[in-house]
């Protein structure tokens, strides 16, 4: 997972092949199994696929973690060029982070994909929709998981046990008001 110098991930022409960088929640909705990445990639042929060294940060910080899930997440980012943080994306990351008030994972990933001239993945809805001056953002939304339902349910919990109390009192009324 060394990171690679701006020599030797540019290709010739920046023309010839587009280069994508991958926002952390893009790589951990994967890993999650929330998201296909590949499926995303099938269309596109030829395209070079990298990650900062934030999102392998990110990737790998989950609390908890067992040394065999470790090994699956570093095994999978091997699948991607890491971009090391160069003193220009270092620059960049703190000044998009001080005029778009970014996290600062979000600046320096944004910073990577300015500095090399990339199109930015990101799973993140409100980041999307950010409005930075020569940055291509596209949005990848993960489809809602059971988990993410079940913690509505929780969240709602009384909501529901109302509803279900008023549902069990209006069959109890119905049945009542037709044995009269």
């Amino acid at each position: 997972m060394n990171g690679r110098t701006i020599g030797e991930l540019m290709p010739i022409s920046t023309a010839e092949i587009p280069i994508y960088i991958l926002d952390s929640t893009v790589i951990i909705n994967h890993i999650n199994e929330q998201l296909d990445i590949d499926t995303f990639f099938e269309s596109i042929p030829v395209c070079r696929k990298c990650i900062s060294d934030i999102t392998t940060i990110e990737a790998l910080s989950k609390p908890g973690m067992s040394t065999a899930e470790i090994a699956v997440v570093k095994n999978f980012l091997l699948r991607f060029e890491s971009i090391a943080l160069w003193p220009e994306i270092i620059e960049k990351a703190a000044a998009l982070r001080r005029r778009f008030r970014l996290k600062t994972p979000d600046a320096v990933i944004a910073a990577t994909a300015r500095v090399l001239g990339a199109t930015l993945l990101t799973g993140d809805g409100p980041f999307a929709k950010k409005r930075i001056p020569d940055l291509s953002i596209t949005f990848v939304p993960s489809p809602p998981s059971r988990a993410s339902w079940r913690s509505v349910f929780v969240k709602y919990r009384p909501f529901w046990i109302a509803i279900g109390c008023l549902t069990v009192s209006t069959l109890v009324f119905a049945v009542l008001f037709i044995l009269k």
